[in-house]
């Protein structure tokens, strides 16, 4: 009986010290390095296009066919040591993949590829200690990023004259819940707007003051007339002061 006592205090007292050592490993000291280091690391995203090559017949005629593009999106994590792997979640697919440091290109960049530029994607992008280190497995930073999408109607002609206004830029952050119809009636009101902005501004300051006296030109004449009646009225008064 004392035997089976003894053999699970010693059995409980190894394990006990087991996981003390193992937790020990990861010292104070090593990590508040990681995360010094991990303040280095970024993440940002950007679009992209490669051209997907066209079949010989697929043009009419003897002209050259405009290249059709695969659009997709990079998000890139800069600034990845061997001392961390990643592990990234999106709000679409709600998969999680893991990245290493022998994943990243030469350019010291490790991309992740998002082909499907029709949605609106949220990451999560944590970074954790590698094996390369003694904290193992470690959450040292988290990042969040909301990558755009493809605005289709950002190829209509009528977005050649205002190509920066947020309907017409190729990629947005906004949920498409408008109509083809409400759409050409916010870009048409944007381009009045501008035109007319560019007529104010074109004005001269002379233009601008004739506009000015023709809108207030009774308060002017009201305010001249007083003005004329006060110094008349001053004259008068000191000339009969000076006879007396």
């Amino acid at each position: 009986m004392n035997k089976k006592i003894l053999s699970c205090t010693v059995a409980m007292l190894t394990l006990f010290l087991g996981v003390s050592s193992v937790n020990a490993k990861c010292s104070y000291a090593e990590q508040a390095a990681l995360n010094k280091e991990a303040k280095n690391i970024n993440v940002k995203y950007e679009s992209d296009k490669e051209i997907i090559e066209q079949e010989p017949n697929s043009c009419d005629g003897d002209e050259e066919c405009d290249p059709i593009y695969d659009l997709f999106i990079n998000v890139n994590v800069l600034n990845l040591s061997e001392n961390f792997y990643i592990d990234v979640k999106d709000s679409v697919t709600k998969k999680s993949q893991k990245y290493y440091f022998s994943e990243v290109g030469e350019d010291g960049i490790l991309k992740i590829r998002w082909d499907d530029v029709s949605q609106i994607n949220n990451f999560t992008i944590t970074a954790y200690a590698s094996d390369k280190t003694s904290c193992e497995g470690t959450k040292v930073r988290t990042f969040h990023i909301t990558t755009p999408r493809v605005n289709e109607y950002s190829h209509y002609a009528i977005c050649s004259e205002i190509p920066d206004y947020y309907l017409c830029q190729e990629y947005v952050t906004f949920s498409q819940d408008f109509t083809y119809g409400e759409f050409i009636e916010k870009v048409e009101n944007e381009i009045k707007k501008q035109e007319e902005k560019k007529k104010s501004e074109q004005k001269s300051f002379f233009d601008k003051l004739l506009e000015f006296i023709g809108k207030y030109k009774l308060v002017i004449i009201a305010s001249m007339a007083i003005i004329i009646i006060l110094v008349i009225g001053t004259i008068i008064i000191i000339r009969k002061k000076r006879k007396l």
